[in-house]
């Protein structure tokens, strides 16, 4: 792993696009569904859930890796050829019905997530994953 030193890993060239999402705000997107479902004629109706933002994926290896404090040897391999270029959430549902909007911006997440794994696994178990 990055944080121990190891070479990390990725498929193409880092140029991909996610739309990462904060696990909190994934989890207030959930329980305004639930709220939404009890409430009036809820039907079936699909949520996409993330920021609406596409991260470059050598970016957010540069975020884990600043947050970190570590400076990861990358190595590249080929894209699998079902791999899209570039994903993003059209969130336009979720903020209609559900009146819910992401809140938490990538970089702070990233940081919020390497200080809980430090606290709930400790720096060495992150070191070693």
């Amino acid at each position: 792993m990055a944080a121990e030193g190891s070479p990390l890993s990725l498929y193409g060239d880092g140029s991909s696009e996610r739309d990462y999402t904060y696990v909190g705000d994934a989890a207030d997107a959930v329980a305004a569904a639930l709220e939404w479902t009890g409430v009036g004629e809820a039907g079936a109706e699909p949520f996409n859930i993330g920021t609406g933002r596409g991260t470059r994926l050598d970016r957010l290896v540069a975020l884990l890796a600043e947050s970190l404090g570590t400076r990861p040897t990358v190595v590249t391999g080929r894209v699998h050829p079902a791999d899209a270029a570039r994903t993003r959430a059209d969130v336009t549902r979720a903020r209609r019905a559900l009146g819910w909007a992401p809140k938490v911006e990538l970089e702070l997440g990233i940081g919020e997530f390497v200080r809980w794994y430090e606290v709930v696994y400790g720096y060495e178990a992150l070191a070693a994953s």
